[in-house]
């Protein structure tokens, strides 16, 4: 039996020599070249192992599981979400910025030199909150909204933190002046001019109130970066992607986009959606002085109404 084992491994032993020969072999026959290293060998078993249908499929199935998750961490598009969303959760409101009017009612702001808003967040508080029952986003008050068929909400009519002297200041001084050149000097000139002056100054009035109470572009929470958007930045004091060229409005409290600065004449920061109506309203008030100035002087006047020589 022992002799049959010993046998037995001559014979592997024989056999084993024989493949080493034969790979020595091969090497002389194709050189170095002809052979493949390990790593390459690796390359070409991972290459085998999986087609180009299955690698397209990994690649889909991955692209969709990426859309997936933005769209469950996106508060936009959670439309199904059990617990509605307020305004502020929705729309890219600054981490400090209250959510209700409550933190408004302190009379003591009215008096605060930290507080330079204070007294149109008291008035916002007691008149737009408590008496019209608008709803807040940021230091704005909403006074009119609508969903969209995607569930996401669409603010109609808004106004900005200064509307006290949009509605005191602004419009009075407009309304006052109109008035007084109507009763003393319109009626002595001729129609057309009438009707011309009747035109700048009801587009004058237009574009002020399409101003100062029509969403400026305050842009939309994405907590996650959207798809196709590389470009957008993060911002730390709201805590969300924005695209270029919009900013944080400190007076408004939220991001505005293509945001260009803050007007206590209209009451509201100006961006992309109010910027045309903006442009509109101060060049109608240049239009609309010079014409009054004009009429004030006496050119224009008829004949009639004109005082005779002796």
């Amino acid at each position: 039996m022992m002799t049959d084992v010993a046998d037995v491994t001559v014979d592997e032993g024989d056999a084993h020599t024989g493949i080493a020969m034969d790979e020595a072999e091969l090497d002389a026959s194709l050189g170095t070249a002809g052979r493949l290293s390990p790593l390459d060998n690796a390359d070409e078993n991972s290459q085998g192992s999986e087609s180009p249908s299955e690698i397209e499929l990994s690649k889909r199935d991955s692209d969709l599981e990426n859309q997936a998750m933005l769209d469950s961490k996106s508060i936009l598009d959670s439309t199904e979400s059990s617990m509605p969303l307020s305004l502020n959760d929705e729309f890219a409101v600054g981490k400090k910025v209250p959510h209700e009017w409550g933190s408004s009612f302190d009379i003591s702001k009215l008096i605060d030199e930290n507080e330079p808003l204070g007294c149109c967040h008291w008035l916002s508080a007691c008149f737009c909150g408590m008496v019209l029952r608008a709803k807040r986003v940021g230091h704005m008050p909403v006074l009119w909204t609508q969903k969209l068929k995607d569930g996401r909400t669409d603010i109609v009519c808004i106004v900005g933190p200064f509307w006290p002297c949009l509605m005191f200041v602004t419009y009075p001084l407009i309304i006052g002046v109109s008035l007084g050149t109507a009763v003393y000097m319109l009626p002595g000139v001729h129609w057309l001019i009438q009707i011309v002056w009747a035109i700048c100054t009801t587009t004058l009035l237009v574009a002020l109130a399409l101003t100062g109470c029509r969403n400026p572009g305050i842009v939309r929470r994405w907590p996650e970066k959207p798809p196709n958007c590389d470009h957008w930045y993060w911002s730390d004091q709201v805590g969300t992607f924005r695209p270029p060229k919009s900013q944080y409005d400190g007076d408004c409290g939220l991001i505005i986009e293509e945001f260009d600065h803050t007007c206590p004449w209209t009451g509201t920061g100006i961006g992309r959606r109010n910027m045309p109506a903006f442009t509109t309203f101060v060049s109608m008030i240049c239009v609309c002085l010079i014409f009054d100035i004009l009429l004030m002087v006496g050119v224009g006047g008829s004949e009639a109404h004109r005082p005779h020589e002796e």
